[in-house]
């Protein structure tokens, strides 16, 4: 999904956040465990998901405010292997060619 901003021309920015859960047991037992056998978001997914869904509606809400686009990717498969090749492989950085690419990972020990 791409935000173009409408103060005109401006670079195009990537905003990306990885969408999958992993093959884990979840045994926590906490109320927002996963409710599917064998997967869970061990580390930080859903997070990530809920971050991009976040920014990409404030950044709607602020178009008035910049000008180029942001494009909101949503990468499924991020721990397997080639899942970010995949989609670059089907033109998600094209058209219009993505400037600048940014992304984050939930890590709290990371100073």
């Amino acid at each position: 999904m791409d935000l173009v901003g409408e103060k005109g021309e401006g670079p195009h920015i990537g905003l990306r956040a990885d969408i999958d859960a992993l093959p884990i047991q979840e045994q926590s037992g906490l109320p927002y465990a996963s409710r599917y056998p064998g997967v869970m978001h061990a580390c930080g997914h859903d997070g990530h998901t809920a971050i991009l869904l976040g920014a990409t509606y404030m950044l709607n809400q602020l178009k008035d405010r910049f000008g180029g686009r942001v494009r909101s990717l949503f990468q499924p498969g991020e721990e397997a292997d080639g899942a970010a090749w995949q989609m670059i492989n089907q033109g998600m950085l094209e058209q219009p060619p993505v400037d600048h690419m940014l992304a984050l990972h939930l890590w709290p020990h990371l100073t």
